[in-house]
């Protein structure tokens, strides 16, 4: 899980009843072949862990509430569970129209605060096969962290059954699963595993990320399906999940200290 390279992609979200999932991906299956990250294992699935950040205002949050055209979200995203060696990524997603990209430079847990408060990503970024991009995609998500003044507002984890077309490479669809997410979650609380709440039981989010056009064995399957594409933010989807979410509690949250953490070795 170590791209580092900005892709521009089209994304499609469905929201699915759990109890159709098997006979989706029967469907789906004659024309994908599975994620080499759930190939190897029983379950089938990867656990994926976000913490959003948003700026005292939560313009991420409004920016997609009021449906405005070009917007960003920053996230920090890990995956399963902590290891010795665990990678995060600083990630920016970007939407413009109707376009997806993202940008996303990889370093060890361990690394983040130092990383956070010192801006010195020479010491902490991970370089890869792309160091120089990878640095750049770095320095703009530091950039807006620091000029935002962007603090972790939630925790949002789930697994992620995922897939590649067997005929194009670049599609790629998603099912998530048990979607759900803690409020004000900190930097420390990236690889928790209990507090949640859940944000649409009963349901996963179906994706479909592509290039170009829809192609045409997936037209016939949204038909057949009847699925309907929404847009469907996990950010929105999981503040609105909590009642305890206002704007006054956000107000006081971003009033309190940002204080540093630290991770068990």
């Amino acid at each position: 899980m170590t791209r580092h390279t900005k892709s521009i992609r089209l994304e499609y979200k469905y929201l699915v009843p759990l109890e159709r999932l098997e006979s989706l991906r029967r469907a789906v299956l004659p024309f994908v072949g599975p994620d080499p990250y759930i190939a190897c294992r029983p379950e089938g699935h990867y656990r994926v862990r976000s913490l959003y950040c948003d700026s005292p205002a939560l313009d991420c949050y409004h920016t997609k509430v009021e449906g405005l055209k070009n917007r960003k979200k920053f996230r920090i995203r890990g995956y399963d569970r902590k290891e010795q060696d665990s990678i995060v990524f600083l990630e920016i997603k970007r939407k413009k129209n109707s376009a997806i990209s993202k940008n996303r430079a990889p370093l060890y847990y361990r690394n983040l605060s130092d990383l956070l408060r010192t801006s010195r990503i020479e010491d902490y970024i991970l370089d890869g096969s792309e160091a120089n991009l990878t640095a750049v995609q770095a320095q703009k998500f530091l950039f807006h962290y620091h000029r935002k003044n962007l603090r972790p507002v939630v925790l949002i984890a789930y697994e992620r059954e995922a897939y590649f077309g067997k005929f194009d490479p670049t599609l790629r669809l998603t099912f998530d699963k048990n979607v759900r997410s803690i409020l004000y979650a900190d930097f420390d609380r990236l690889y928790q595993d209990s507090g949640f709440t859940e944000t649409l039981p009963g349901h996963l989010i179906f994706e479909l990320k592509f290039n170009g056009r829809v192609p045409s064995w997936m037209k016939t399957l949204i038909r057949n399906f009847g699925l309907n594409r929404r847009s469907l933010s996990k950010y929105v989807l999981a503040l609105d999940s909590h009642p305890d979410f206002t704007a006054g509690s956000a107000v006081r949250y971003f009033k309190t200290p940002n204080r540093d953490f630290e991770h068990a070795e």
